[in-house]
């Protein structure tokens, strides 16, 4: 039976023995800076390495090398592809001038190539692919994880996948759908991530499916255009927390995969009560921008924090006067636990002088999912108005003006004084001088 199947591993990924080495796990740079990703494999009969970005949700194509040749999926990718893509060489994806949009996880994979211009993964192989994920130190370095939300378009084509978040408790069942609208598609793929890697669930052909050995999910319905298929979890266990995507494919042709935007399946841990996030702005520092080169840049940071939420179901947005505001944004990889509940950041960096344009309202939006609804948790905040630290210095000018010139009044006036009573001693003396002669 010929199958396009993705098998996705963190790091290394092992099949049959074979290997795909990518390298290196995490990247921490600061953005204009350069970065480098390797990847190589020991698959005789493969000659080809694919890139794809996983930005939180889906997962995209950015370009692949066919032995030595590259090829990018778009010019505007901000990256270049280089190396030898056969067993036993080396691959390398690079990032000349790092920008906060290059923020991801990066994969690479390794397949064979069956067609020219081949972009995908190729019939009756599995492709094995590695994991390279970028995560923050501080808020003026690149944080290397954004999120999205929704189905993920690649060429122009839609993957659906529905809901976009569970929550439920253990003993309970889950069911997840997924569509397509590429005619010639007719397989479709489910994975679970936990963690950098994914493994594969199962497949559906038709309205054939296939578990992988030990599986216990139920595949049903259709993989054509126009039909959904569903993807039951029966009974669920706290290890059934994670993020599954599902993926289109073509049975029996080389051909594409396309991801849906995936489904974030969380089951709540016993005694542990669903609970809301706090939200708080914290406005730009008054020492930023006071070293050249933050004079150079101009930039003024934001700072978002929503803590004491339970399970870690939040995503955030940043808003400028009511305007979605997606340039200059940083987010944390994920919600970080601290006891039972997790806390998240998210950053926003502005020009100076918006900061400082009195009358602009700055918004922090926290998203959470409370297992039925969808609840907005906002605080605002305005920019600082340095008009009246003007109109401040002004008025001390003109305070210290006027205090100088009684200062300098008094001074004339004791010179006067003291030349009166120095004139005065010196009349007194003549006087005495005149009457002893």
């Amino acid at each position: 039976m010929l199958l396009s199947l993705l098998s996705f591993a963190a790091a290394v990924g092992l099949l049959s023995g074979l290997k795909v080495t990518q390298t290196p796990a995490d990247i921490i740079e600061k953005a204009g800076g350069s970065a480098a990703i390797s990847c190589s494999h020991s698959i005789p009969n493969y000659d080809q390495i694919l890139w794809y970005r996983h930005p939180g949700v889906g997962m995209q194509l950015i370009g692949y090398m066919y032995y030595k040749t590259p090829t990018l999926e778009t010019q505007d990718q901000g990256v270049t592809l280089g190396g030898n893509a056969e067993s036993g060489h080396t691959s390398k994806m690079t990032f000349p001038k790092l920008r906060l949009n290059s923020s991801s996880v990066y994969y690479c994979a390794a397949s064979a190539h069956a067609a020219a211009g081949c972009r995908s993964l190729p019939d009756g192989s599995r492709a094995q692919i590695g994991a390279t994920r970028r995560k923050p130190e501080d808020m003026t370095f690149l944080l290397l994880l954004s999120f999205a939300a929704g189905a993920t378009p690649l060429s122009g084509l839609i993957v659906t996948q529905t809901p976009a978040d569970i929550i439920a408790s253990a003993g309970q069942s889950a069911t997840l759908a997924c569509s397509h609208q590429k005619s010639e598609y007719n397989q479709l793929l489910w994975y679970r991530q936990r963690g950098a890697g994914m493994e594969l669930l199962g497949y559906i052909t038709y309205k054939s499916a296939t578990m992988e050995p030990g599986e216990d999910v139920k595949l049903e319905g259709g993989a054509r255009i126009g039909e959904t298929c569903r993807m039951t979890v029966p009974e669920l266990h706290l290890n059934f927390s994670a993020v599954y995507y599902c993926a289109a494919s073509a049975h029996g042709a080389v051909s594409e995969a396309l991801f849906g935007g995936g489904t974030k399946l969380s089951v709540l841990e016993p005694n542990v009560e669903i609970s809301f996030p706090t939200v708080t702005l914290f406005p730009p520092s008054d020492g930023e921008c006071t070293n050249q080169k933050d004079r150079e840049a101009k930039k003024k940071t934001l700072v978002c924090a929503a803590t004491g939420f339970y399970p870690d179901h939040v995503e955030v947005a940043w808003l400028v006067n009511g305007q979605i505001r997606e340039r200059g944004v940083a987010k944390d990889p994920e919600a970080r636990r601290r006891g039972l509940q997790y806390a998240i950041t998210s950053r926003l960096r502005v020009p100076a002088p918006e900061w400082l344009r009195g009358g602009a309202a700055f918004t922090c939006v926290v998203t959470f999912f409370d297992g039925t609804t969808y609840r907005n948790f906002t605080e605002t905040i305005s920019g600082k108005d340095d008009s009246s630290e003007d109109q401040l210095t002004r008025e001390s000018f003109l305070r210290l003006t006027e205090s100088a010139k009684l200062s300098y009044g008094v001074l004339i006036a004791k010179s006067c004084v003291y030349a009166v009573f120095v004139a005065f001693l010196l009349w007194r003396f003549r006087a005495s001088s005149g009457k002893s002669s």
